[in-house]
Formats: structure tokens, C-alpha cells, sequence
């Protein structure tokens, strides 16, 4: 199954708010190899993406980077960046559902043998199966957008994301 790209030189420039050419000398490339990121006909080095981030201030671009470039969706899990107050209640709901199915014995219960026999393999995978889905809400309160208040309206880019 293939997936579509997030064109991280597109949307570092977005967050930056800045012209290709201006985009281009902030990151110390020229802009034929900036607007060949843009249209997809160049890679974008991990090198150049270090500069991206130190630019922006956004490592979700390099988290973005790795997920995009790895091409093996499930083995990091991929994020959206969303609001703060929504990442933080995701996050929370998921770790208070853990602790109320008391997950945690059961994981010391599985464990404490130092193998996962057969009556306890279901039971492990879908323990984590949970721990993927909060570690996926953590990473997203990582990259979340904060609300900007009034006073921080003219501020530029945000703190600390998108």
C-alpha cells in the first residue's frame, strides 16, 4: 500500500512563513534545490531537514522526515498535530482506560514467568496494542499546537508547533 508523502520542505517553509528564496539562504541551499524538494523531484537529505527544524523550531518535521522516509507504516507510529487541549484529554483518556482495565498487573502477571504462553498471548497483544495507541497520544502532545491567545496574536510562529 502506498502512501502519499508530506512534502516537508512545503510545509517548513509554510511554518517559517518565508519566500522560497528566502527559505532557500536561511537553510544555505540554492533555490533550484529548494523548489526541487517542493516538486518532488529531489530527496531532501536528513541534513537538510536538521536545518528545517533549527529554522522553524518544529522537530515534527524531522519526526515526519523518519516516519515518511522508513516506509514501513506501524513501526514508528505517524501523528497529526492537533490543538494542545485536544492532545492532552487524548493522552489522558487513554493512560485513565489503561489503569481502569488494570493492564498494568496483567503485563506483571504475563511477565513475571519471563515468557508469553498460549492462554496469554491474546491478552499481551492487545495490552500492546493500547501501550501503541498511547504512545501515538504522547507523541502527539509532543507536536501539538498551542492556542495563541490575544496577547501572542502578532507573536509570528508558535512556541511549539504547528
Amino acid at each position: 500500500m502506498s502512501r502519499v508523502r508530506r512534502n516537508i520542505a512545503r510545509i517548513g517553509r509554510g511554518i517559517a512563513g518565508m519566500t522560497q528564496e528566502r527559505w532557500a539562504e536561511a537553510l544555505g541551499y540554492s533555490v533550484r534545490t529548494v523548489a526541487a524538494w517542493e516538486l518532488g523531484e529531489q530527496q531532501i537529505s536528513s541534513e537538510a531537514v536538521v536545518r528545517m527544524v533549527d529554522v522553524t523550531g518544529q522537530q515534527v518535521l524531522a519526526y515526519w522526515y523518519l516516519v515518511d522516509s522508513l516506509g514501513a507504516p506501524g513501526i514508528i507510529p505517524d501523528i497529526q498535530v492537533t490543538e494542545l487541549p485536544q492532545a492532552v484529554l487524548s493522552l489522558l483518556r487513554r493512560l485513565r482506560d489503561f489503569g481502569r482495565k488494570e493492564r498494568l498487573d496483567h503485563l506483571i502477571e504475563i511477565a513475571e514467568d519471563g515468557k508469553i504462553d498460549a492462554q496469554e498471548r491474546e491478552s499481551y497483544d492487545d495490552i500492546m496494542d493500547e501501550l501503541d495507541d498511547i504512545i501515538q497520544a504522547a507523541m502527539s502532545l509532543k507536536f501539538a499546537k498551542e492556542v495563541k491567545n490575544a496577547d501572542q496574536e502578532g507573536s509570528g510562529r508558535e512556541a511549539r508547533c504547528l
